[in-house]
């Protein structure tokens, strides 16, 4: 088994981050018991991490299509 943890820092789960999710501390409570429970059982934990340069779109009022409810065609 592999825990993944997706994007889960500060800039996004915090209401001080630079690109806060509204709804991310609803679910922090859910991501310490995930995590605790994967460690305990000594369950690999895969993070990943985002990152921008200083003049990235996402940092704009229009936040770039990561930010704009869109509908993706698969």
């Amino acid at each position: 088994f592999v825990a993944v943890d997706v994007d889960t820092q500060k800039d996004f789960m915090e209401s001080t981050g630079k690109l806060p999710v509204k709804e991310a501390s609803e679910i922090r409570g859910n991501l310490k018991l995930l995590t605790q429970y994967a460690r305990k059982r000594r369950i690999t934990i895969v993070s990943s991490l985002d990152t921008h340069t200083k003049n990235d779109p996402e940092f704009s009022k229009k936040r770039g299509c990561a930010r704009q409810k869109k509908k993706f065609r698969f």
